[in-house]
């Protein structure tokens, strides 16, 4: 037995939401009002729950789009930023770090 993930289940509403859509532009449809009513209100049923699951997959291909990017800024950041060890210790010898300056009173 095969088993539907709620996505793939959500993609096939999908898909037969588009399906209705279609039929919903047809001559024939139309022109059979029963018919057509039954066709429109299972296309109403499915379109809000196929606008949130298209938006959710939206947004979770944007949000792995944006991974990917701060994930390859990172990298050169990094790659920029690499301090060798000479320059580290001029940094220190720079910069002292002031010991009154933590002191509690």
């Amino acid at each position: 037995m095969a088993v539907i993930t709620l996505s793939e289940k959500l993609d096939q509403l999908g898909a037969r939401y588009d399906d209705l859509t279609q039929q919903l532009s047809t001559q024939e449809l139309v022109s059979d009002s029963s018919r057509f009513q039954k066709v429109a209100k299972q296309h109403a049923e499915l379109a809000e729950i196929v606008s949130k699951h298209r938006e959710y997959k939206q947004i979770e291909k944007d949000l792995a789009g944006k991974a990917a990017h701060r994930a390859q800024g990172n990298r050169r950041a990094r790659a920029k930023a690499a301090p060798t060890a000479e320059g580290s210790q001029r940094r220190k010898k720079r910069h002292p770090r002031n010991p009154r300056r933590y002191r509690r009173r």
